[in-house]
This record gives structure tokens, sequence and C-alpha cells, in this order.
């Protein structure tokens, strides 16, 4: 409900300054969000080198979630619940090449080939 009302009371504000209140609301939001290390599928030797917020873009919704790259492989966990399974993994043999990629104009994205 404090959520819903910090969302409410931005919607009151000039355009700008809700746009980087919602923002801001929403990082803090994800930021709370941390991996289950428990999905982990490496053993007890895997260790997690990288975890960050991404943006997984697919033709008909981008899906916010947390990244996370281990020694053995690519781990994504969205913060919706809008996907039937509550994360994706790939495993690091399974991965074919990692190319960068061009969202929203900028080179901020890469595409994971399998294979």
């Amino acid at each position: 409900v404090p959520f819903l009302m910090q969302l409410f009371s931005a919607a009151r504000l000039p355009k700008d300054e809700a746009d980087a209140t919602v923002k801001g609301l929403v990082e803090e939001r994800e930021a709370q969000y941390s991996f289950d290390l428990m999905w982990l599928s490496g053993g007890l030797g895997e260790k997690v080198k990288m975890d960050v917020v991404v943006t997984h873009v697919s033709p008909l919704q981008p899906l916010r979630g947390r990244l996370v790259i281990s020694t053995t492989g690519l781990y994504f966990q969205p913060f919706s619940n809008v996907t039937a399974r509550p994360f994706c993994a790939l495993e690091r043999r399974v991965v074919g090449k990692v190319l960068p990629r061009r969202f929203m104009f900028k080179q901020v994205g890469i595409e994971v080939f399998m294979g």
C-alpha cells in the first residue's frame, strides 16, 4: 500500500518530476529483489561472477529482471510473474556465441546464441 500511495502522489507532479520519481521508485523496488542462489545448477563449486538488472527484449514485451552470470552458466530471473517459469537458465556449454546488439539506438545489448 505505501508503494501505491507513492505512485499516486507522483502522478500529481509535473511530467518530468513524475517520471524521475517513478523511475526512482521502480529502481528502489527492483533493488530489493535478489537472485535466489538455490537455483544455481552447478553445485557447490559454482560462483556468481556478475549480478545485474537488465531488460530481456522480445518482439512483444520488454521484461525487466536480474541477470546472473556464474562460472557455469547464465540465469535470468524476471521481476514480474508473467512467465511460466520463475527463471531461465543456460549452461555455458550450450552458449555458442554472444554478440553486441543495439537497443533503442544505443549499443547496450547482447544477443546470446545457442549452438
